[in-house]
């Protein structure tokens, strides 16, 4: 096993999964889930093709593949994560660090939470994000906000900002996995770079009311949705 496949299939055993596709699915639903937009921004989903980047929950990509015409996920981890079950979609393992073993234009959709920040470069995932990406679809990608409040507050204090779980130090998992930061104008400069717009933004969790008055400050996590 490669050094890097390693630290993938190790953040990948930290990763929770819901207990069945029915919760999987009410808690995508929910406003202020990081999934949320998905459901909200997309209408007739059932004819559209969705490739997923990254999966960590087999529950949840379950009832995705329900949502669209067509769904695969790809991940560099899939067969750890999988452990052998039949599961009722398609998939591929395949190092997303590299070339994507896709098409250029051969999707509708592009799903990537909370994966862009543990690639090793954020230019080439943008540059494949574009790529991949049908004229008219969109991607819909979550991100940590390095410059939110929360974590200026840590680094005023002295302490490394946070953008994962807390106790990242005694799982000997540095901040998650996390490899990259971003801010809200870094995203949007980056996907203007590789042909997408930035559409909206959701803040994830709650008090997403007070969010939307500044995200770029308030928002510890954000969910952009990006137009080609």
């Amino acid at each position: 096993m490669s050094g890097a496949r390693d630290f993938y299939v190790r953040n990948a055993g930290l990763r929770g999964d819901e207990s069945s596709e029915g919760a999987a699915l009410a808690t995508m639903r929910a406003p202020g889930h990081r999934y949320y937009c998905v459901f909200e921004r997309l209408a007739d989903s059932g004819r559209l093709a969705a490739l997923e980047l990254g999966f960590g929950s087999v529950a949840r990509a379950t009832a995705l593949a329900r949502l669209f015409g067509r769904y695969e996920a790809v991940d560099v981890a899939a067969d750890a994560l999988l452990a052998g079950r039949t599961v009722p979609f398609g998939w591929k393992l395949a190092d997303l660090d590299a070339d994507w073993p896709y098409d250029d234009d051969s999707w509708d959709v592009v799903i990537a939470m909370m994966i862009v920040e543990h690639l090793y470069d954020p230019f080439h995932a943008f540059r494949e994000l574009g790529r991949v990406l049908r004229p008219g679809g969109r991607a819909f990608v979550n991100l940590p906000n390095i410059a939110s409040i929360k974590c200026r507050l840590q680094l005023l204090a002295g302490s490394m900002p946070v953008t994962s779980s807390p106790d990242w130090y005694a799982l000997r998992q540095w901040d998650g996995g996390h490899l990259h930061y971003f801010t809200v104008d870094l995203v949007r400069r980056l996907a203007a770079d590789n042909g997408l717009a930035l559409e909206a933004i959701y803040p994830v969790g709650n008090l997403r009311w007070l969010k939307r008055l500044r995200p770029s400050l308030l928002c510890h996590e954000i969910s952009y949705v990006l137009a080609k």
